[in-house]
């Protein structure tokens, strides 16, 4: 399971933004080795589509100018600002606020740190509400990429050409954290009505149980491929 750790000094040295108001760090540990572009790709890639649809929804809650595009270039709408062998750095740009995600890899270990510039007063009130959510599926994020990687590499499955997708097939983890995600979506959606209105939040409970349930279950055909 990843967990949260300080924000190494490394990356902060990298001076990816001119000044810092967020930074969070989460690190998985004893994961198989991939360069930090294919971890990159294998976190966006292999997330259920429900939480992927759920993250453009908080991108545009943000106002983060991201497209629902993957390239050689992009990685759903975040330019790929920086890859290599020590680091990838991806990068969007807002009217609330200038984010940096950066992916390493130190020896056995996948960390991915998210660095915020608020642009806006009211930006840092909206991450109070959003930042938790945030950090949640994190979690989900990196659980899931590493599930994926290992399953990967005991069937030693080839490795995915790199921005095509839908050729590696996950088997999302069954989140320890997911009656925790799921409140935090509930209290935000209740929270989120009282505070903007860029687009309807109508997500029942029902909803986001149906979405909980789909996010951790393995799907009819990763269960025979499991077989």
């Amino acid at each position: 399971m990843s967990e949260q750790v300080p924000v190494p000094a490394r990356v902060m040295a990298l001076n990816l933004l001119d000044r810092v108001d967020y930074a969070d760090a989460f690190i998985a540990k004893n994961v198989p080795s991939r360069t930090p572009e294919e971890w990159a790709r294998i976190i966006v890639h292999n997330a259920s589509p429900l939480v992927r649809e759920f993250v453009f929804r908080a991108h545009q809650i943000l106002r983060l100018r991201v497209e629902r595009s993957d390239s050689p270039e992009k990685l759903m709408g975040w330019t790929i600002r920086h890859r290599g062998a020590q680091q990838c750095v991806l990068g969007a740009e807002g009217a609330l606020v200038t984010p940096r995600i950066v992916v390493t890899t130190p020896p056995g270990q996948l960390l991915v740190a998210t660095l915020l510039r608020f642009d806006r007063i009211s930006a840092r009130p909206i991450w109070t509400v959003v930042g938790p959510i945030h950090r949640a599926v994190a979690r989900y994020l990196l659980n899931n990429a590493a599930h994926v990687a290992a399953t990967q590499e005991s069937a030693k499955v080839p490795q995915r050409d790199q921005g095509v997708e839908g050729e590696l097939v996950s088997d999302p983890v069954r989140l320890r954290d997911a009656p925790e995600l799921a409140r935090y979506l509930m209290d935000f959606g209740q929270h989120y009505r009282t505070i903007a209105r860029p687009f309807e939040w109508t997500f029942t409970r029902a909803k986001l149980d149906s979405v909980i349930e789909k996010i951790t279950k393995p799907e009819p055909r990763q269960r025979a491929l499991a077989a």
